[in-house]
């Protein structure tokens, strides 16, 4: 490689650090929380099931219960997050994109 494809190939790995960074600033990582379920007009439920927003009938290994963030609609859902459902209408979680 010669000195021009180098500095290119740095100059494309110094914009890859920065969309990361971009992005992770607007909330894309942060950790699903009560506060960002809520804000999102989301349903929090403490004591939920793994299995929401899965087909009924399909295997799910669900030991115990898991903090969910129950939702409709994706605009229910805070950024980076979607609505994972089997069937419009139905009850799903908010799941990372």
């Amino acid at each position: 490689m010669d000195r021009a494809e180098l500095a290119l190939l740095g100059v494309a790995a110094l914009l890859v650090l920065v969309v990361i960074a971009f992005f992770s600033s607007w909330g894309f990582s942060r950790e699903l929380t009560k506060e960002l379920c809520l804000d999102s007009d989301g349903v929090w439920n403490e004591c939920g099931s793994p299995c929401t927003g899965e087909p009924s009938g399909d295997a799910c290994i669900a030991a115990g219960c898991a903090q969910i963030c129950e939702c409709y609609q994706n605009f229910q859902c805070p950024p980076g997050y979607y609505c994972k459902t089997w069937k419009m209408g139905e009850k799903g979680m908010c799941s990372p994109i």
